[in-house]
């Protein structure tokens, strides 16, 4: 009999994806999550750059990516999702970031696209809780 229970190794595989992905969104799936990986590493990077050349502050930084699916749908399943991961919780308190939670197409999307940014810009800040598909009319003409 084969042991149900993951390893260690898929287990963290699974950290981003769901198990059972075709190639094609394997592929693109990898690639958001290298995408969003880089970004924590290059503003890590941009911060040691400052504190080098004996710079305060910080650089500003803004990451999207799409908001935990179980945070917004029923029934509330186990979704892999990169807001989950722990690694991720850290590096915002390390930074002092925040998550703001908006819907894309509350702005203009033409789609509701449910996302979240991570952020250090305040101003940033005021987009939390935008829910819903469509803005107001202030964007069409005619």
């Amino acid at each position: 009999m084969q042991n149900s229970e993951p390893n260690a190794a898929s287990a963290a595989a699974l950290r981003f994806r769901l198990e059972d992905l075709g190639a094609g969104d394997l592929l693109r799936v990898n690639g958001d999550t290298a995408l969003c990986l880089k970004a924590l590493g290059l503003y890590e990077k941009s911060q040691e750059g400052m504190a080098e050349a004996g710079l305060t502050g910080n650089c500003g930084f803004l990451l999207g990516n799409p908001r935990d699916p179980a945070k917004y749908l029923e029934p509330h399943e186990e979704f892999p999702s990169f807001w989950e991961w722990p690694g991720e919780h850290e590096f915002a308190q390390r930074h002092n970031m925040v998550h703001v939670r908006v819907d894309q197409g509350a702005l203009g999307h033409m789609r509701k696209k449910p996302t979240t940014l991570l952020t250090n810009m305040t101003a940033l800040a005021e987009l939390e809780g935008i829910w819903g598909r469509k803005f107001s009319n202030i964007f069409k003409t005619g």
